[in-house]
């Protein structure tokens, strides 16, 4: 490479070369310098963005996604429809706001009855609505039924007054939903549906205290609601079956009602089944009652009737032999009373656990 020529002259220094060599160096420093001021930039253009991002509090939000299993991680993801538009209100919150001023006028509920896959239409069903127990205006409403047969599925009643309604569907052996409606300014026609399912079974077992299984015992089930009673009896093992059983509240007994041999059990069903767990019956006792007239002749149909001291109840007539039995009664001293086209003979007798007593009562003529 040339050296350049310089010179001294009066304490100054100067580059004696042609001026186009002096360009040319020139302009290579100046290129070289505009390099630097590039790398310069660029370097602290890196440096913001990894700032900005190493701050939660710059960095841009990123919209959640689910994860795998459909749950969010984190904060539901809203369009901007969705942040914009109110709240859906429940129906509790709807009728809180009614006032009693805006029950005043008539509605309308409509609807469609269903039934449940594998279950026939009932030839004939009941459409009925209630004063509902719990909405608003309950008070106010009435109750309408509405006799329908198979080929009406579709129902409308008219001319109600706007109030708190429940309505159901009733058919032998069915059991319905029930669906509450509030008829009011603003809700004037509702439409609903209802559904149709088989009633279902109830069953269980009864054992004595060394788990014998116990067969002829009475059992009683009674609706909570309409008081109306089923009986039915223990088979030779000892268990009972309930068919027909609609969903709702029960209470159970093991012998007679007026006096069980357990405390009465509450029983909560909904079809299609239930197993009632296996009740032990704590005492045994057998009693057969024999009825004669004065020549010994044996009495049939004759009523028996007596209590013990610790409970246990005697009702029954007695057979075409003149004998009544009675069974899984508690210990005690017993009084009977045998009555026969109304004349009565009365006796007593000690029952023991375990152990079979006989009572003769004879009426006169």
């Amino acid at each position: 490479m040339e050296a350049p020529l310089v010179s001294e002259s009066d304490g100054f220094v100067t580059d004696s070369r042609p001026e186009s060599k002096k360009r040319g160096q020139r302009g290579g420093a100046n290129g070289f310098l505009l390099l630097v001021i590039a790398l310069l930039g660029l370097a602290g253009t890196f440096a913001a963005i990894a700032i900005f991002q190493s701050d939660p509090a710059r960095a841009p939000l990123q919209p959640e996604q689910p994860t795998t299993t459909g749950v969010s991680t984190g904060r539901p993801i809203l369009t901007m429809a969705q942040q914009d538009a109110p709240p859906q209100r429940s129906l509790a919150e709807q009728q809180a706001e009614l006032k009693p001023a805006e029950f005043k006028g008539k509605g309308t509920i409509a609807g469609h009855l269903f039934v449940a896959p594998g279950a026939e239409m009932p030839a004939n069903w009941t459409l009925i609505v209630e004063p509902s127990q719990y909405l608003q205006g309950k008070e106010l409403a009435v109750t309408r039924r509405l006799e329908l047969d198979a080929s009406n599925v579709e129902f409308e009643i008219n001319g109600l007054p706007q109030a708190g309604y429940v309505v159901r569907a009733t058919a032998p052996g069915m059991n319905s939903s029930e669906v509450n409606v509030l008829l009011a300014r603003g809700f004037e026609r509702q439409y609903i549906n209802l559904k149709l399912r088989p009633a279902g079974f109830l069953d269980g077992g009864v054992t004595n205290k060394q788990g014998k299984p116990l067969d002829g015992l009475d059992v009683v089930l009674e609706s909570t609601l309409t008081h109306l009673r089923v009986k039915t009896q223990t088979n030779m093992a000892g268990n009972y079956l309930f068919r027909g059983v609609l969903d709702g509240e029960y209470l159970l007994y093991f012998g007679s009602p007026d006096s069980p041999l357990l405390p009465k059990q509450s029983v909560l069903f909904k079809a299609p089944s239930l197993r009632f767990p296996t009740r032990e019956i704590p005492h045994d006792g057998t009693l057969t009652v024999r009825v004669v007239d004065a020549r010994n002749v044996l009495i049939p149909d004759a009523k028996i009737r007596g209590w013990g001291t610790i409970g246990g109840v005697l009702d029954a007539p007695t057979n075409s032999s003149g004998d009544a039995l009675f069974r899984f009664l508690p210990p005690g001293k017993y009084k009977v009373i045998a009555t026969v086209d109304m004349r009565t003979a009365r006796g007593t007798v000690d029952v023991a656990d375990h152990e079979h007593a006989e009572l003769k009562i004879t009426v006169e003529d």
